[in-house]
């Protein structure tokens, strides 16, 4: 038996309805929320009967029979409507019923439009952060500035409710304007005099004109800055899709196809930690080592190049498995520069990653036939105050290699100003170049799978030690 509730049904019975169940319902009409009401799916086996029941009617008393039944009670009831619901319930059973009560509670989110930056900023100063942190290790000092910062947001950012998945109650186009004219709209609602009517009609008139409008306006601001935030476009352009499809069911290698969540995590679990590459550290060979007149040996990190990462932080992206947003670490970033920049010291110095900075929250992402685990790729979101580390570091490790001349004049990925671009007009250059002094050019394209993802962690580590010397068990304890 599957019981559905709902204080705002905007559907149709056929729609919830369940193959091999009979649907029993009971929907009305509110002028306020529209259509409420409950539904109940029972096996077609039970041969389920619908009763109606008065608190002055008897129950028969038939041992054989099972009674069963659904209430919907609001959220925001009182204690008394609460009370008075529970005492029907028992009257109509004569005390031989089982009752249970669940509470469905909301996803509750930061609201970050309504935060207030002053009074964070104000907390984070007060927390005297940097004493905290002084004479701590790596880990605890991490801690410690999670704990911070969770406890200041907890504090001085609001959280609002959301709807069904994760949605929020209001859409995203919503404005000032046509909450008023809403307000107003609800006021002629509950009244229907007919010397209101005039008015009631305008103020309907008004919100929809209102609401078209506020559309109009996001929709003209989402466009112009789509290739800066991207997000937002996709996000409302998603919204906007009638069919909203999960992840497909998956055929595993002997054909069977697999629907359950757990077993297609599980499929896809497998073909990621198949692609990853098995080292034999004893057959790598060694790299001749260049020559520099001096090596990098060591990287400090300074409040000013903390400083600079946080404030170029996007607002608009997702926050890691430690929960803190990009948002508050962007205004946060005169209080948390400091501290951050002790935190990395350390971290580097120990050779050693807060715990939490090694997992992810991994995505799949579709490629080609949706049935395949093998088509599928993993995207992993961490955290975002390990990603500034090891932006700082990659930024000050591409420095020195440029500087000593230690990259490959045709390494084209990953340098700044360069990409498939330069390298598909360096390659035209000298194919045309060739071609003019009347030399034959024999071109061969290569598509090497998964060249992107699979490499040789230990070989890695070997090379950056010929040319750096940092500390290499840092390296191998963040990408391993």
């Amino acid at each position: 038996m599957v019981s559905k509730t709902a204080n705002e049904w905007d559907v149709q019975k056929a729609e919830v309805d369940m193959d091999g169940y009979c649907s029993f319902s009971n929907c009305f009409d509110n002028q306020v929320n529209g259509h409420m009401g409950i539904i109940i799916n029972v096996k077609r086996e039970i041969g389920a009967q619908e009763i109606t029941l008065t608190p002055d009617q008897k129950l028969a008393n038939e041992s054989e029979k099972l009674l069963a039944g659904c209430a919907y009670r609001s959220p925001t009831s009182s204690p008394e409507n609460t009370n008075k619901l529970y005492q029907t319930m028992l009257d109509l059973t004569k005390d031989r019923a089982y009752i249970t009560t669940i509470e469905v509670k909301k996803e509750r989110r930061y609201n970050y439009k309504k935060a207030d930056f002053d009074k964070l900023r104000k907390c984070v100063n007060d927390s005297n952060l940097l004493a905290k942190i002084q004479d701590k290790d790596a880990n605890d000092t991490w801690n410690c500035i999670k704990k911070t910062v969770e406890t200041s947001t907890e504090e001085c950012i609001p959280k609002s409710g959301s709807g069904p998945a994760g949605k929020p109650k209001t859409p995203v186009w919503w404005s000032e304007k046509a909450m008023s004219e809403l307000r107003t709209y609800k006021k002629y609602l509950g009244t229907l005099d007919q010397k209101d009517w005039l008015a009631y009609t305008r103020a309907m008139n008004q919100v929809k004109a209102a609401c078209r409008k506020a559309v109009l306006d996001y929709e003209n601001s989402i466009v112009p800055d789509a290739k800066n935030n991207p997000k937002a476009f996709f996000s409302y352009a998603k919204s906007k899709m009638k069919l909203q499809e999960g992840l497909a069911d998956f055929k595993d290698n002997g054909g069977k196809l697999v629907s359950a969540d757990n077993d297609k995590a599980n499929l896809l679990n497998t073909f990621f930690c198949s692609v990853f590459t098995n080292e034999r550290v004893g057959d790598i060979p060694d790299c001749e080592k260049p020559e520099v007149d001096a090596s990098l040996s060591d990287i400090m990190f300074t409040c000013k190049d903390v400083w600079n990462k946080l404030k170029n932080l996007g607002s608009s992206k997702s926050s890691g498995l430690d929960g803190i947003h990009p948002c508050v670490l962007k205004e946060l970033a005169e209080q948390l520069a400091e501290p951050l920049a002790e935190l990395f010291n350390k971290s580097l110095s120990e050779g050693k990653l807060p715990s939490i900075w090694k997992d992810a929250d991994v995505t799949p992402l579709f490629k080609k036939v949706k049935s395949k685990a093998s088509n599928y790729r993993p995207v992993s979101l961490t955290c975002v105050i390990c990603k500034i580390m090891e932006s700082l570091i990659r930024d000050k490790l591409v420095k020195y290699l440029m500087e000593k001349r230690l990259l490959s004049e045709y390494q084209q990925g990953f340098i700044s100003k360069r990409s498939c671009t330069t390298n598909l007009l360096a390659a035209l250059d000298s194919w045309t170049r060739y071609l003019d002094s009347g030399i034959p050019v024999d071109v061969v394209y290569l598509d090497s799978p998964k060249h992107l993802t699979v490499f040789h962690i230990n070989a890695l580590l070997r090379n950056l030690d010929h040319v750096a010397s940092l500390h290499g068990c840092w390296l191998g304890s963040q990408i391993s």
